[in-house]
């Protein structure tokens, strides 16, 4: 989320989870590729993340979803499990 609020200018706690990306946010395919690459350079987990896949989310849930998922068995994944809940 905090990544999603520097690439975009919105405050963090701003940010509808559950609002779709573009018509929503704002989000476009280009932000979405900066986000992504922002992700992968925190997560190293996430580098070879399938971007056809997160292409097809519509929503910031989906991608803390996907991204907790491929972040299983790893420390931060709980993190962001709280961090997600937190903002709800």
């Amino acid at each position: 989320v905090t990544i999603v609020a520097e690439k975009t200018g919105y405050p963090a706690e701003v940010l509808d989870l559950d609002a779709p990306l573009e018509s929503g946010l704002g989000i476009d395919s280009i932000k979405r590729v900066e986000i992504l690459s922002a992700l992968q350079q925190k997560f190293s987990e996430l580098r070879n993340v399938d971007t056809t896949e997160l292409a097809k989310m519509n929503t910031l849930n989906e991608i803390l979803e996907y991204s907790s998922k491929e972040l299983s068995g790893n420390t931060v994944a709980p993190e962001i499990a709280i961090k997600k809940k937190s903002l709800i």
